[in-house]
């Protein structure tokens, strides 16, 4: 059986669609900005990661960093 990349790319897309909308109400729920929700992704992915390494990683400075953590 044959399959072509855009096949693939299409049902993957069709699966992540569908897998974060079971997740959209509960992500609603939570009280964060989506700095935050970035910041804490990023943390439960690669947990031990420095500041640094995620500023690096959100395109941003320390600075910015800390603040999101401070909040």
């Amino acid at each position: 059986m044959t399959v072509s990349i855009d096949d693939v790319i299409g049902r993957f897309r069709t699966l992540r669609a569908h897998a974060s909308s079971l997740h959209t109400e509960a992500f609603l729920a939570v009280d964060v900005t989506m700095s935050q929700a970035q910041l804490l992704y990023i943390v439960a992915v690669h947990p031990g990661m420095s500041m640094s390494a995620i500023a690096a990683q959100l395109q941003v400075g320390l600075p910015a960093v800390s603040g999101v953590v401070d909040r």
